[in-house]
């Protein structure tokens, strides 16, 4: 049912990406509002998605894709959350989202948004990538990349607690090329937005969990591989796009490092004092 049907529009920018969100009810316009406080903008949106409620379901749905299918400039996605039908050319889609509480219409709209924003990154040579972001001095960030579970959330946790700021703790968007990175509204368990919005990329780290604190080199192919294998959602990608893809991220390649850490804030002194090694 459409409670207050009003087809406002409403402008998400995430990075360099501006996604406008036609909205068809009352209930869809307050749930948007409230998921991306501080990425609404007055920005000229590159696509336009008309976006409705479909049917209510069980408070409990899955959050998987089921289907992408891309045919020239079309692009159909088919997900538990989800439906949407793109056209790259006239920028223009529609989806419909699953509906039920208020709480799952928002996580509805999010990870289609989520799919959205990481699909027009690709278009830009751009990724959205599974990544804690953590600012450091003169416009700089320390990206720790790694999957569910390895410990971004902790990371920024303990960063925060240690008096630095982040830009998030689930995913990034990063511009390979000139080594930027940008906050987003997609957030991991701290479920906070980061108070910086967009940095230089001075470090990345690929983060596993260890009995000790340590900063270990990593070649340059086995970098390249974990980055491209964090991109979201690389399932979903085209597969004659992955050369692509791996030929964008390899400029970060000789800024990248394995850390093993354990939970507490001393790795930030190992990751200083290996950058100070490094820098002499």
């Amino acid at each position: 049912m459409r409670s207050g049907a009003i087809d406002s529009l409403q402008i998400v920018t995430v990075g360099p990406i501006s996604v406008g969100i036609q909205l068809s009810s009352g209930r869809l316009e307050a749930a948007a509002a409230r998921r991306f406080a501080g990425f609404l903008s007055d920005e000229k949106p590159d696509l336009v998605i008309k976006l409705q409620e479909g049917a209510a379901q069980p408070d409990s749905i899955p959050i998987e894709i089921q289907s992408v299918e891309r045919r020239g400039s079309l692009l159909k996605m088919q997900a538990d959350f989800a439906s949407l039908d793109l056209d790259f050319d006239s920028c223009l889609g529609c989806a419909t989202v699953i509906t039920g509480s208020d709480a799952q219409l928002r996580n509805a709209i999010d990870n289609l948004m989520r799919f959205l924003v990481s699909q027009l990154l690709l278009e830009r040579r751009a990724v959205l990538l599974h990544a804690a972001g953590v600012a450091i001095e003169d416009g700089g960030a320390i990206l720790f990349v790694g999957p569910n579970g390895a410990g971004k959330s902790t990371i920024a946790r303990l960063s925060l607690e240690s008096g630095y700021g982040i830009l998030g703790d689930d995913l990034i968007v990063v511009e390979p090329e000139t080594r930027t990175c940008y906050a987003t509204p997609f957030m991991g368990e701290l479920q906070i937005i980061g108070a910086v919005q967009v940095a230089t990329i001075r470090s990345i780290f690929l983060i596993e969990q260890a009995g000790q604190h340590q900063v270990l080199p990593i070649a340059s192919a086995e970098a390249v591989g974990a980055l491209v294998a964090q991109a979201q959602p690389l399932g979903f990608v085209d597969r004659g796009r992955i050369p692509d893809l791996i030929g964008w991220v390899s400029p970060l390649a000789p800024i990248c490092r394995r850390l093993r850490f354990r939970k507490d804030s001393g790795f930030w002194e190992v990751i200083l004092s290996s950058s100070a090694n490094t820098a002499k």
